[in-house]
């Protein structure tokens, strides 16, 4: 059984060998406390190999073993990204670093008795880092029984290229496009990224931070960069009405993995440029992501930012058949929940982009309309003065629409809203003024753009300079970098949302946390749905009743 450490390490740097040992913490409060060494009685042994090793991965070749002390750590815990404080027991552990000339290596640890969690990582790898991939780096392991234990672990290097070739892509991105649904008086509507092309400016915040001062994941940079858009309005030529719409999308196996979700591994390893696809039974996720210039925020006071991508994906078994919805909004996933609750003609799900209460609104996206969610500003007093509400719009009322482009209006004169026809409404929209998506936009794996390829489908990665530009950015897109409240004006400027390539994300979890129940993500009062449980005629019903 793992016991609680009863032991305090000052910091104690040796040589061993070829390597380096440390014992690391944090210096004892009072210098007159006696340092207890831990018991080393325990060793660990790290064997394994390198195999199909990149070009530009050279000898000598360098590992780092480490072990740490957190028996009180819930290995079932699933949110591995970013906590707002790690627990203290990561500011101790015991490590090795060692180089070595072959492939092969061989590196023994001395632990703790009470050790919990132990790794071993290849270093020097940041050359190949979203290219390639050497599975999960580091590698983890946690505590068995024994004064002597041998993990054994080969780190097998695979290309990062999409497996599932462009013309699939393209044909599932087109058959579950999105009928938008908006309020008629909404004024930031989906718009394109591409507009902006060469016309940005850089600029660098610090990143954010745990309460104890650490980073979200050992892979942040200290700094994080950040685009500055000009005003839609400044760019030359620039018209509203007829600006563009993009959708911007990416097909990948649900059996896609990302190194840091080991079940094993402790919290700030995950590392989104390190993925890897599998096929597994063949089902894939298809993700959009959809660009608004602006996020006004659920209430008048705001919660302003330039930039705002929302997103949505859709389950589907292997021949392509949808299984399961996810929707996004503020930072969560407003519903997961089967493809039968939901409506959608001809494939294409039916979503309603929210307004705020006397606000244009922070654009989430949800799958039922004609309802409202009251949302949480933070204590009793802004709730009370600012009251932020997400306000889906009323499908039988004043609303505009966003349409792919192969639906006509004959499609749009027998709208289900509903789980039946005897429980819902038959709705004409043909005559409900909308746009059309002008664009779907391929999101390409950022380290291959502008790359010969090495094993992908279609033997190229080629991308328009137009998008290149934002889908190899690693940072924020928008001038608001961070957080703050203006007195002056009284209200608040959000952040900046993250860049959508760096698509392994909270938002986008079919693959990492699995769901096997609906799930939805509720206000102060309020519930994004299920508004209704559908079944398998549901979202295809196309009734000869005629619409009301």
């Amino acid at each position: 059984m793992k016991q609680k450490p009863n032991y305090i390490l000052n910091t104690i740097i040796t040589f061993w060998f070829s390597g380096i040992l440390v014992f690391h913490c944090s210096s004892p409060k009072d210098s007159n406390i006696p340092i207890v060494l831990p018991n080393t009685d325990i060793r660990l042994e790290f064997r394994g190999s390198l195999q199909n090793i990149p070009e530009n991965l050279t000898q000598p070749y360098q590992f780092r073993a480490r072990a740490y002390s957190c028996p009180d750590w819930d290995e079932n815990y699933a949110p591995r990204i970013a906590l707002k404080e790690y627990p203290s027991c990561m500011n101790t552990y015991v490590e090795k670093i060692q180089t070595f000339e072959n492939t092969e290596y061989r590196m023994d640890l001395d632990v703790p008795s009470d050790w919990s969690h132990a790794y071993i990582e290849l270093l020097g790898v940041e050359e190949s880092k979203g290219k390639f991939s050497p599975g999960h780096n580091p590698n983890w392991f946690t505590y068995s029984k024994g004064e002597i234990l041998t993990f054994q672990h080969d780190f097998s290097f695979r290309s990062q290229e999409n497996p599932i070739p462009s013309k699939i892509q393209i044909e599932l991105a087109e058959k579950f496009a999105p009928i938008l649904v908006l309020a008629k008086d909404k004024k930031v509507i989906p718009s394109n990224l591409e507009k902006y092309f060469g016309r940005v400016e850089l600029g660098y915040s610090d990143s954010p931070k745990t309460k104890n001062g650490l980073l979200y994941t050992r892979y942040e940079p200290e700094k994080t960069p950040y685009m500055i858009l000009p005003d839609p309005k400044d760019i030359p030529n620039y018209n509203k009405e007829s600006d563009p719409i993009h959708l911007y999308y990416h097909i990948r196996y649900a059996d896609t993995y990302v190194s840091g979700t080991q079940a094993e591994s402790l919290p700030g390893y995950r590392d989104d440029r390190n993925y890897w696809y599998q096929r597994g039974d063949g089902r894939m996720v298809v993700s959009y992501w959809i660009w608004y210039d602006y996020n006004y925020g659920p209430s008048p006071l705001g919660n302003f930012h330039q930039g705002d991508i929302e997103s949505y994906s859709v389950l589907v078994d292997a021949s392509g058949k949808p299984v399961r919805i996810m929707t996004t909004g503020h930072d969560n996933i407003t519903l997961d929940t089967s493809w039968n609750n939901v409506n959608s003609i001809n494939n294409h799900p039916i979503l309603y982009i929210a307004s705020g209460r006397n606000s244009d609104g922070g654009n989430p996206t949800g799958a039922y309309g004609d309802h409202e969610v009251w949302l949480d500003a933070g204590s009793d007093f802004l709730n009370k003065i600012s009251d932020p509400r997400d306000i889906f719009p009323n499908p039988k009322k004043d609303i505009q629409l966003i349409l792919p482009k192969d639906l006509k209006k004959s499609d749009l004169t027998n709208v289900l809203i509903g789980a039946s026809s005897e429980l819902g409404d038959i709705l004409d929209w043909s005559s409900v003024p909308n746009r059309a998506i002008n664009r779907l936009i391929e999101w390409e794996e950022p380290g291959w753009i502008g790359e010969k390829a090495y094993l992908d489908p279609d033997g190229h990665h080629n991308v328009s300079e137009e998008s290149a530009e934002f889908l190899k950015f690693p940072g924020k897109i928008g001038k608001h970098p961070n957080s703050e409240i203006s007195i002056l004006k009284f209200g608040k400027y959000g952040v900046s949302p993250k860049n959508a390539p760096f698509k392994i994300n909270i938002e986008q979890h079919y693959t990492y946390e699995r769901p096997r129940t609906d799930r939805s993500y509720s206000g102060r009062w309020g519930d994004y749905g299920p508004k209704f449980y559908g079944n398998s005629q549901t979202p295809q019903f196309l009734p000869k009743k005629s619409a009301k």
